[in-house]
């Protein structure tokens, strides 16, 4: 009979223990859990933080790119507007002083 009581109070015994370690094992696994998440996520975030840096400055370059085309191409259609006009003052003025008299105003030497 003793040894029954003792094998019994041994099991008690053990199960309150195996149970205790088990408690202490899940906690243990827990706190490693959010340090691995916290460990990750600051790891994501950085490397999340570097992406949109070079996304950012990918993007000002191609920005800055079609800015400059665009400022050529304007410049361009300045250039041929205003060369047009300056073709079209000429041809006025050639249409208004026929070549002789042209000749003779830019003749210093006549006075």
């Amino acid at each position: 009979a003793a040894t029954t009581i003792q094998s019994s109070w041994r099991k008690c015994h053990m199960t309150k223990l195996y149970v205790k370690q088990k408690q202490k094992l899940r906690s243990a696994i827990s706190i490693q859990s959010l340090f691995r998440r916290i460990r990750c996520r600051r790891t994501f975030k950085a490397t999340l933080s570097s992406i949109i840096t070079v996304q950012s400055l990918y993007r000002s370059r191609l920005a800055r790119r079609d800015f400059e085309s665009l400022q050529q191409s304007i410049v361009l259609v300045q250039r041929c507007f205003r060369g047009t006009q300056l073709r079209s003052r000429l041809q006025f003025c050639i249409l208004l002083f026929p070549r002789p008299v042209t000749a003779y105003i830019g003749d210093k030497n006549h006075e």
